[in-house]
């Protein structure tokens, strides 16, 4: 199989562990901080004993050493942000203004990455905009107190998620997705160690193991994935491609919460899916 179709297919199935993320974090029930926290903590433990056992270094050159520090930052404002919006709004509010972030990726890709915007993307990425207006159109959305602050957090998410995507790309150039995933998670750990002790850790067997859970499904298994895919692909193919969470994360939300996606989502999934089509079509 051709590297860059692989590195689709990764994209797209980690995006579609990641629709659930707003169901687990509905769940919980719990601090964001704390949430955030053990979604770095325990994939930092697992690709620690994983590098350990395997017999492989775990050096990171100086001059990658503050690139991957600030890639576990903006990790964190990321996985901050998005939680925060799923708090105070709704998960399809919340997800769809995430998935701003194709629009800063093509604008971020040619300057820091220098990669060409090809007019696939483009075409692409407007369609998935117009879908985009299709399902918010549906929802209606509401600049009330609460719902303007999840759609802001959202937007700032998808923001942190840009460049997140850009800094991987950079980086797996030289490291491997397991030590840029392992160096990350670790500094996300270690910046948010205060701020959880400060709101206390969870005191109940059952929350530890959901929290664990929750950090091996969207920190382990989802985000090597995801890594794994961008290091094949382009980085504005990655945003168009991730569009799929959107689509994943309202039949999720029908599923466990009962939400009936309208026609206007119907059509606007229709849309954004057929976008995602064209990127997988020219990468094959």
């Amino acid at each position: 199989m051709k590297q860059t179709l692989k590195g689709a297919i990764f994209v797209i199935a980690a995006t579609l562990i990641f629709g659930l993320m707003g169901i687990f974090v509905r769940s919980l029930d719990m601090p964001s901080q704390v949430i955030v926290f053990f979604s770095f903590l325990t994939p930092a433990v697992v690709l620690f004993f994983f590098f350990l056992l395997n017999g492989k270094p775990l050096i990171v050159a100086k001059r990658y050493i503050w690139i991957v520090a600030a890639l576990g930052a903006f990790n964190i404002l990321n996985n901050f942000f998005y939680f925060q919006a799923y708090v105070n709004t709704t998960i399809s509010n919340a997800v769809l203004t995430h998935y701003t972030a194709p629009i800063f990726v093509a604008l971020l890709a040619p300057f820091i990455l220098k990669e060409k915007i090809e007019k696939i993307t483009i075409n692409a990425l407007l369609l998935s905009m117009v879908g985009l207006i299709f399902i918010t159109y549906s929802n209606k959305f509401s600049f009330y107190t609460k719902d303007f602050i999840g759609i802001a957090y959202g937007t700032a998410s998808g923001i942190m998620y840009a460049l997140v995507i850009v800094i991987v790309k950079y980086l797996s150039k030289y490291l491997s997705i397991y030590a840029i995933n392992t160096y990350q998670s670790f500094t996300g750990a270690l910046i948010l160690l205060p701020f959880v002790l400060k709101a206390g850790f969870p005191n109940t067997p059952n929350s530890l193991f959901l929290l664990i859970l929750f950090g091996l499904v969207f920190g382990v298994i989802a985000t090597l994935l995801y890594f794994a895919g961008v290091k094949r692909i382009k980085s504005q193919h990655v945003g168009i491609l991730a569009y799929t969470e959107p689509i994943a994360a309202t039949i999720y939300a029908l599923i466990f919460f009962f939400e009936i996606p309208s026609l206007n989502t119907i059509i606007g999934g229709v849309l954004i899916l057929f976008s995602g089509y064209l990127i997988i079509r020219r990468e094959k």
